[in-house]
């Protein structure tokens, strides 16, 4: 066949050679067997000189040609491939400066990927030398077009973008740079190629400079590549300086911003942009070349393709590093996309101390805000931001090292303003932090202007306070921003009064707690609260578990055709496997089904008198169903993996056999090859056996465990949300249901948290622990309260966990946001500071008149007594109040590891919360009032209210104490009768009851025992001498008759989620309150009918409702009013 071929071959010259040929052996068009060329090729060429090689073949077989120069020395052949397609080729090529030599060329011609039978020969072919710099042409590779000659010279740091086409059929194509020493690994950068196009930028490492041999490969993803060709040497020469790593650099997706080969450790930078439309995971690499630790970090993908990660470099990743960008394509290959030398540093730099966490001004006045630079570099200002009637007065632009300057800030309103200051910095770890402004009533009895100091300690741990003592003490709220890499379970000491060495530290252990526990025990000896919370925290577990394994090897569940499900279905589902219970297939049948709920019930269900039934399960699934959306609405959607729109339940025994109430197994929606257990739909399981008011916190609590899985790791192939983080939300959801706070036992985690504040902190797993979950809800709830609902959508849908996930869903930095929470836990509801920044506004944390939940435990020391020794944990909290007279200094040593700051919050001498207790904070009872936790000796406090089952006849508040100095308990019993569901009774104290109590609340038919509807702690009871708080006029305030109708000002107000409004009756009668929008559009009506003389409050529960303000109105038959109220969500 060959024999036969006629071959046209051309050589066209783009460059003139530099110089005379020596001589030149001319190549004519028909010199090959079986060849017609374009025109004849010319010997006598430059090194560096593009020529383009081209002509025809006559046998439609051919693929390929190879033009091999071997050189007449010693040297290596030079050989040039091209393809032929229709019978034609076409390329461009070129001799390095060290290949002038004379040749002899062979060609040969065949199909591509097979033999290349020879064709013919011709010697004395003369390259000559040449000079200067070498481009290689835009065909200087087999079936490649480059837009742009490509340089053979390129300096380290400097960013080349290639870009080209190709005429086959591919899909991705490699640049390999190999070194020229053999134990050195190539530098690689692939190419997608879209349309027959491709882009991206060729850049490298000052290490990376030296000589390269260029090979370039294309092909198919996931298959094998061609060869299309080589060059060498490509040079890299030696650059210096910060490298910018540019938005195209990595292959499959594209940053919205370059970031610098330098990183600052523990600063942020914004690593975002957008990923191609194959790519359905990405991760990263961060490779340690001192130790060799590799840390990977999972990258969350949105559905439009974005990702967003506040990346920051760890503090043990100092010096040289390697940042690898490997990809997910939609057919499950895992890609290198892109690799860069980068190195972690902590060079000299400013550090911006702000000593204000909130100013108060009072009209026309002004205040300072302290700054300080504690780094050692200059500190520059931006330009700040306020919102509200405020002005910055006085702004310095820049601070040396060492030095102070401040803000000067002014208000211009009226009084009853809130605010913010945020200031900009180069502080390259705190670039941003904000101060809470609030606006005083210039009335006369208002709180004084001023600003609340927040202050750090230095290098050693040290902290020294001046403070007047003359007319307020000092209450000190501490934290420790120790945010990473320190043990949860660490303690850190800290002294108060004295510099030395700490000691033990005073009030902690956590005997008390464990005590608490013990009377709950199981028969196994293992208190039953602990129990539940460690294997909760199992469960969280193996979620991690099954994200990493996610992450991995990918998850591409099928969702199969959807199911129509019917009473009496039956099918077998997988229980997992437990520690106590062994993993089984249980047969179950569909005992209940509505539009969002199937509720399967195991055959074998084990008899017992406490089990619910069908109609309750349908019941318990209908609420659930009003409450799905509301949940699905706050949080995001669930998995639906197996296409039904459907959340499982399946009531078991065996869920009582672990030890819980209910569960959500991540296991439940994934195949077994994916490390699940095959059954493939939202499933949650349930014990028959639990109180049926439980059953509705219960579920949405899982619901959001189950959200959250599918939020962070099945649609963004992202990390597991960390257990604290991760309970706290699922504790959150509880507040969307009627009473969840009481009957899903938050009220209860709140307690166990703020009677030992200092035990435990905002990191770890919460499943062992009442005082972390309580902690991890009053840090989520104090979020949803200051920055609106919002941030909870941002911390579920995403892939971040952690303090990555709070910092980028709140805006702020993990330690600003410890030194806001710490002052909000003290402050709240107290009347100290008013800006809703550090005060709740959940119904059951705020109530009318004082706060809704107990103060934190705090140590007590006293100016000039022996040093106090306490303790906290990392990302934790502890009080201590000082006391003393006229002026003095407070000396603060801490455990420099801590990273201690405080909040200095000053209290009147006579100091006491106002506490009052929620009106639904028992279950199943409505107070009359918000009820005070305190009381004195010899005054008689009213307590009046309705209970939901009208059949009960009887109540019982009951107060316990532990006595001091003997055993057994002293009890207070106060009971009341119930008619028509409404009670009253008056509790009042003799003088030897001075004390701290636990209040237990009690109903039922008299004579067949009371249920327990919930408990408060601490009750005081104070001696009869003793001041009140402020905002408590008086003991009875609920008892007595009003003297007129009276509309109040809702409370909160502005609020977000719900709102309490009161109204007062002089006499009975019927009413109708009513909620309008502006337009006077009728919203909803909260009350119409009769109602008795007294006290009434009703709550608002604004679901769906948008932003804005609206009306509510109280109308009787002899009484109307109106007032406005403001709804943010």
């Amino acid at each position: 066949m060959l024999s036969k071929l006629l071959v046209v071959l051309s050589i066209m010259v783009i460059v003139a050679p530099f110089g005379a040929p020596a001589y030149a052996q001319t190549v004519l068009v028909d010199h090959f067997a079986g060849v017609t060329l374009d025109a004849s090729l010319q010997g006598g060429l430059n090194t560096g000189d593009p020529v383009l090689l081209s002509g025809t073949v006559s046998d439609a077989a051919i693929t390929q040609i190879l033009f091999r120069f071997t050189p007449d020395s010693e040297g290596d052949p030079v050989p040039f491939f091209l393809d032929v397609s229709m019978g034609r080729f076409d390329r461009s090529v070129l001799f390095d400066h060290s290949q002038a030599d004379v040749y002899t060329l062979d060609v040969f011609a065949g199909q591509r990927g097979g033999s290349l039978p020879f064709v013919g020969s011709s010697s004395d072919f003369v390259v000559n030398q040449g000079s200067g710099a070498i481009w290689l042409p835009e065909k200087y590779f087999a079936s490649l077009t480059l837009d742009d000659r490509l340089a053979t010279e390129l300096t380290s740091g400097q960013g080349l973008t290639v870009a080209g086409s190709l005429d086959v059929d591919v899909t991705l194509i490699l640049f390999s740079f190999v070194p020229g020493s053999a134990d050195s690994v190539p530098v690689e950068f692939f190419f997608a190629v879209t349309d027959g196009r491709f882009e991206r930028v060729l850049l490298f490492d000052h290490s990376q400079s030296g000589a390269y041999l260029l090979e370039v490969f294309a092909g198919q993803q996931g298959g094998s590549l061609s060869f299309l060709g080589s060059f060498a040497p490509i040079q890299i020469d030696q650059g210096e300086g910060v490298i910018v790593i540019p938005e195209e650099f990595f292959g499959g997706f594209t940053l919205e911003q370059g970031f610098p080969n330098e990183l600052q450790t523990d600063g942020v930078f914004p690593f975002a942009g957008t990923v191609d439309a194959d790519v359905v995971g990405l991760r990263i690499d961060i490779l340690s070349l001192t130790d060799g630790v590799t840390r990977s970090v999972d990258v969350g993908i949105e559905a439009d393709g974005s990702f967003r990660l506040p990346l920051r470099l760890l503090p043990r990743e100092l010096g040289d590093l390697s940042f690898i960008a490997i990809v997910e394509l939609a057919n499950g290959e895992l890609r290198r996309s892109g690799e860069f030398a980068i190195r972690g540093v902590d060079p000299p730099g400013p550090d911006l101390e702000v000593g204000a966490l909130a100013l108060s001004l009072l009209p026309g006045g002004t205040g300072t805000v302290p700054l300080a630079n504690r780094g050692e570099l200059p500190l520059e200002l931006g330009t700040v931001q306020v919102v509200g009637p405020f002005e910055v007065m006085v702004q310095p632009t820049a601070i040396p090292p060492g030095e102070r300057g401040e803000l000067v800030v002014a208000y211009w309103g009226g009084g009853g303003d809130d605010g913010t200051l945020t200031i900009f910095s180069d502080d390259p770890v705190r670039p941003r932090v904000r101060v809470a402004l609030e606006g005083l009533a210039d009335d006369g009895v208002g709180r004084e202007e001023g600003a609340l100091q927040r202050l750090r300690t230095d290098s050693d741990g040290f902290l020294s306070i001046s403070w007047d003592f003359s007319d307020r003490d000092l209450v000190l709220a501490l934290y420790s921003a120790r945010v990473v890499g320190a043990d949860p379970d660490a303690v850190y000491s800290y002294s108060v009064g004295a510099s030395e060495s700490l000691g033990k530290p005073s009030g902690v252990g956590g005997s008390a707690f464990v005590g608490k526990l013990a009377a709950s025990a199981d028969d196994d000896g293992e208190p039953s609260t602990a129990r539940r919370f460690r294997l909760e925290g199992m469960l969280r577990q193996r979620e991690g578990e099954l994200a990493r394994g996610i992450r991995e090897l990918g998850w591409r569940a099928a969702k199969p055709a959807q199911v129509r499900y019917q009473e009496g279905d039956q099918t077998s589902l997988l229980f997992p496997e437990w520690p106590t219970v062994p993993g089984q297939a249980i047969a179950a049948t569909v005992v209940a089904v509505n539009d969002r709920v199937v509720a399967f019930a195991q055959d074998d269900l084990r008899a017992s008198g406490t089990n619910i039934n069908g109609t309750q399960i349908q019941m318990i699934i209908d609420q659930f169903g009003e409450d799905y959306d509301e949940v699905v609405r706050l949080f995001g959607t669930p998995s639906d993996v197996d296409g039904d729109g459907k959340i499982a339940f399946l009531f078991t025994h065996l869920v009582d056999d672990v030890g819980l109430g209910g569960f959500y197994n991540a296991e439940s929606v994934l195949p077994v090859e994916d490390g699940g257990g095959g059954d493939l739909t939202d499933l949650v399981f349930l014990s028959p056996t639990q109180g049926l008011s439980t059953y509705r916190s219960l579920l949405v609590h899982e619901f959001q465990h189950l959200v959250s899985f599918n939020q962070h790791v099945l649609v963004r192939s992202g990390e597991a949300e960390v257990s604290w983080l991760n309970e706290g939300l699922s504790h959150l959801s509880e507040d969307l249901v009627d009473d969840g706070f009481v009957t899903g036992g938050v009220a209860r985690l709140v307690d166990a948290f703020l009677a030992e504040p200092w035990a435990t902190g905002l990191g770890g797993d919460a499943g062992f622990d009442s005082r972390k979950r309580g902690a991890s809800y009053l840090f989520v709830r104090s979020l949803v309260d200051r920055l609106g609902e919002g941030v909870v959508r941002r911390l579920v849908q995403t892939g971040l966990a952690d303090r990555d996930n709070v910092e980028e869903a709140a805006g702020e930095r993990f330690e600003d946001l410890l030194a806001s929470w710490a002052a909000q836990l003290f402050a709240s509801g107290n009347g100290l500071v008013g800006h809703r920044r550090l005060n709740y506004e959940f119904e059951f944390l705020s109530t009318k008149g004082g706060r809704g939940f107990r103060q934190p435990a705090t140590l007590a020391y006293r100016l000039d007594d022996p040093r106090l020794v306490g303790s906290l944990r990392p990302r934790g909290v502890s009080f201590v109040r000082v006391t003393g007279e006229g002026e003095g200094r407070v000396d603060i040593q801490t455990d420099p590891e801590a990273q201690v700051g405080l909040v200095a919050l000053p209290v009147p001498r006579d100091f006491a919360a106002p506490i009052r207790l929620p009106v639904r904070l028992f279950a199943g009872m409505t107070l009359g009032y918000p009820m005070p936790a305190l009381a004195r000796v010899a005054d008689e406090l009213t307590v009046a209210g309705s209970l939901d089952n009208t059949s009960s006849t009887q109540v019982l508040f009951r107060l316990a104490r532990e006595l001091a100095h003997e055993s057994g308990v002293d009890t207070l019993g106060f009971f009341s009768d119930v008619e028509s569901g409404r009670f009253e009774l008056t509790l009042s104290f003799a003088a030897a009851a001075v004390g701290s109590y636990t209040l237990e609340v009690f109903a039922g038919e008299s004579g067949q025992g009371l249920s327990f509807l919930g408990r408060y702690e601490p009750f005081e009871v104070l001696a009869a001498d003793a001041s009140l708080p402020s905002r408590i006029t008086a003991v009875s305030e609920s008892s007595s008759v009003p003297a007129r109708f009276d509309l109040g000002q809702n409370y909160p107000n502005p609020f977000n989620a719900a709102t309490i409004i009161d109204f007062e009756m002089p006499r009975p009668g019927v009413v109708r309150l009513e909620v309008r929008s502006v337009s006077g559009q009728l919203v909803e009506v909260l009350a119409d009918g009769w109602r008795a003389s007294g006290r009434h409050s009703v709550a608002w529960r604004a679901r769906g409702r948008g932003t804005g303000v609206y009306f509510y109105r109280l109308l009787g038959e002899e009484f109307r009013e109106t007032r406005k109220m403001v709804l943010v969500q």
